[in-house]
């Protein structure tokens, strides 16, 4: 039995009664609107300041693209929060947003995602899942900048999104088990349309999802889970050099690492988020996590 933590709670008691399928309709499509109006904005604030060679560089650089995409995040997540504060009534503590440890949460975050993900990528070089080399030469560090930063926003939105807002939602409407597991199948879908996917990435998806549930629901804060999220991906995009869920790599990374031998080891075209190692790694997370929560009293 999981029992409901205290941001769950103050779902409960603060959240207006809302059709869950209408729900979720009006929200991706909030989201979607964020995201045309964050490059509409962009596009008018570089014309103002005569920045027609920065637009075309947009359309035509993978690397400026990518830095839009990962910053354009921020705009989304302050209007989903807006339309969860007015629509569902919502407060910052049912979002996970109220804590007294921000900074430590978000360490702990970051030691736990970079953990995960140096010790699946160690394991995978071992087993011949990856060549690597040195690329620090080649790497422009104000781009470098741009995109760290840009992790921390895209790893909070997601976090905010499936976690503080569908997760508490579905936790506080049936019941937390619903809320973890529902929120984390909701964000393996939501990878489907990316380059490569295939059944192992939607498996080892789900279980990250997973893990990241399980962070904010033991810790009651969104902090931990987006530290853990932005560093999983800042590592893989920017630091090994491996796609992150399919999506090409960044030019302006640590190492370059090459996918080489079995799939299976490296998880090919898709990343090392499709590699057996990765699955492996997640299951012996959940498996202390689900400890953790035991020893809380969180779950019996």
């Amino acid at each position: 039995m999981f029992y409901e933590n205290e941001s769950i709670k103050e779902s409960k008691r603060v959240m207006k009664e809302r059709n869950p399928l209408i729900f979720a309709l009006i929200l991706f499509f909030v989201m979607s609107l964020a995201m045309s109006f964050s490059y509409i904005l962009i596009r008018f604030v570089l014309s103002l300041r005569g920045g027609d060679s920065l637009i075309r560089k947009l359309g035509e650089n993978h690397e400026y693209a990518m830095i839009f995409n990962l910053w354009s995040t921020l705009l989304v997540s302050l209007v989903v929060y807006i339309f969860v504060k007015y629509y569902q009534k919502r407060t910052p503590a049912s979002l996970g947003l109220v804590d007294d440890r921000k900074g430590k949460s978000y360490l702990k975050g970051l030691l736990i995602g970079s953990g995960m993900l140096g010790t699946s990528f160690l394991f995978a070089y071992l087993l011949s899942g990856f060549r690597i080399r040195l690329n620090i030469e080649n790497v422009d560090f104000r781009i470098f900048i741009f995109f760290v930063i840009g992790w921390i926003f895209q790893g909070f939105e997601e976090e905010f999104i499936t976690r503080s807002v569908l997760m508490n939602y579905l936790g506080a409407l049936r019941n937390p088990k619903v809320g973890i597991i529902a929120n984390s199948l909701i964000f393996s879908i939501l990878h489907l349309g990316n380059s490569y996917f295939n059944l192992l990435a939607f498996v080892n998806i789900f279980l990250m999802g997973l893990v990241f549930s399980m962070l904010f629901y033991i810790r009651d804060s969104i902090y931990i889970s987006a530290a853990a999220h932005s560093v999983w991906n800042f590592l893989q995009g920017n630091f090994f050099g491996i796609n992150v869920s399919g999506i090409i790599t960044s030019k302006n990374t640590i190492f370059l690492s090459e996918s080489v031998g079995n799939k299976l080891i490296s998880g090919g075209g898709f990343g090392i988020e499709a590699s057996l190692v990765v699955t492996i790694v997640e299951i012996g997370a959940l498996y202390l996590l689900y400890k953790k929560a035991r020893k809380a009293s969180l779950i019996r």
